[in-house]
């Protein structure tokens, strides 16, 4: 399951519709996904994101946090 990261990193995500382009935008659907599984489970919930691309001009830390 890298589907939610995979919005978050600009290497990966060329869309140019809203989930695409700024950091806010690629991070819609991944908090758009949280939010619908929230309005059915209230219990603990874990979200796996690359913490860095390792690339210049991908996603990294300051981006993650």
């Amino acid at each position: 399951g890298y589907l939610l990261s995979s919005f978050l990193t600009p290497l990966s995500n060329q869309r140019t519709d809203e989930y695409g382009g700024t950091l806010e935008r690629r991070a819609r659907f991944p908090l758009e996904v949280i939010d619908a599984v929230r309005q059915v489970w209230d219990g603990p919930l874990c979200v796996r994101i690359s913490a860095t691309d390792w690339v210049p001009g991908g996603f990294d830390v300051e981006d993650a946090v």
